[in-house]
């Protein structure tokens, strides 16, 4: 009888442990209402729609902050050097962790970001660097808001980073690390 009882327990736990569900974890992330897939094939080595970036404009951040939404931003734009290396490592870190990454690009009117410049400065204002005696948003910059308030944030690249292949991995750990706080 206890050999019974083992060898079902044994098949129950290997069914269960076929059986695991595969689906992409909850996340904390707030939708946007308008958020839309966009072309990222402008920037280097981004597949046109294969991403997980969805456009949003400037008041769109300030809305989900004033809300107490939750979310991951990235401000960027095609023509940034910077931008164009890590953009891939974004999106593979995020497509890890199951997560969308909202992306305003700061160089396109359309995206209201200059005209919403002083009141994005305002909140990010602890983690901007300074240039020239003044706070000022840098690209590519990724960050995390959790009920309203800036959780994390990545300006750039971090240190150790070279833009090779070789070093890829702390890019994309750094972003996973952040991206990872917003699934529950």
């Amino acid at each position: 009888m206890k050999k019974l009882l083992l060898v079902i327990g044994l098949l129950l736990l290997i069914v269960s442990g076929c059986t695991q569900n595969e689906e992409r974890p909850e996340t904390i992330i707030t939708e946007i209402e308008g958020a839309t897939s966009i072309d990222m094939s402008a920037y280097d080595n981004m597949d046109a729609h294969d991403h997980v970036f969805l456009e949003v404009k400037a008041t769109d951040l300030l809305n989900l902050v004033s809300d107490g939404g939750s979310g991951i931003f990235f401000l960027g734009y095609p023509n940034c050097y910077a931008c164009n290396v890590l953009i891939s490592l974004i999106d593979e870190a995020a497509k890890e962790v199951g997560v969308n990454v909202y992306y305003i690009n700061v160089d396109d009117p359309a995206s209201a970001f200059s005209s919403h410049y002083d009141q994005i400065v305002e909140l990010l204002y602890d983690y901007l660097n300074e240039y020239d005696g003044q706070k000022q948003v840098a690209t590519p910059h990724v960050f995390t808001v959790i009920d309203g308030q800036i959780a994390d944030s990545q300006i750039s690249a971090v240190d150790g980073f070279d833009g090779t292949d070789a070093t890829a991995g702390l890019m994309i750990d750094r972003y996973k690390e952040m991206f990872e706080a917003m699934v529950k």
